[in-house]
């Protein structure tokens, strides 16, 4: 899956990386000076905001998971929400699929990259597309694997793991 991924990845970003019209290479950076102890405060500032918002999206989109999940005709977009707690309850899935799920990161993950690269003026739809495009891909590359290193997997324990917080599991909760 990891190698799938990867290759993904790197293909589309190299192969199709291009078709931005934009060139990095003949871009300046300017001199920005600054002193060492507002860049450490802004850091430990900025820092603490992305941990809130990454948070902030990861419950927001494992909510509504959770009511996607009710209805059993639906329980394949779950990953495409939050890819996590999607994944844990979709269950067992083929290989190639679990790459495209992975690959792709699901929407929540989409909106972190969104706003932590503000500053960059992403776009959302550019964005989703090209991660469609390497789930596509990942899913194709996992395949290849698996028919060049065929392999038979149990369904992964790991994914369907679930840690339930409540009064038997203080730590988890506590940190919820």
């Amino acid at each position: 899956i990891w190698v799938s991924v990867l290759l993904s990845s790197v293909g589309v970003g190299v192969c199709f990386g291009r078709l931005s019209g934009e060139s990095c290479s003949n871009k300046k950076s300017p001199k920005i000076l600054f002193s060492l102890s507002s860049a450490f405060c802004d850091s430990c500032a900025f820092s603490a905001s992305a941990v809130f918002s990454i948070c902030a999206y990861t419950v927001l989109f494992s909510a509504a998971a959770a009511v996607v999940g009710q209805l059993d005709s639906l329980k394949w977009l779950l990953p495409l929400l939050e890819i996590t707690s999607g994944l844990s309850r979709l269950g067992r899935v083929p290989l190639p699929l679990l790459a495209a799920f992975v690959s792709f990161g699901g929407l929540s993950v989409q909106l972190q990259i969104l706003w932590l690269g503000k500053s960059a003026y992403l776009n959302l739809k550019k964005i989703f597309f090209w991660r469609l495009v390497c789930a596509a891909f990942s899913a194709v590359i996992c395949r290849l694997l698996l028919i060049i290193f065929p392999v038979s997997l149990p369904s992964i324990p790991a994914i369907n793991a679930m840690v339930a917080s409540g009064r038997g599991n203080i730590l988890s909760s506590v940190c919820l």
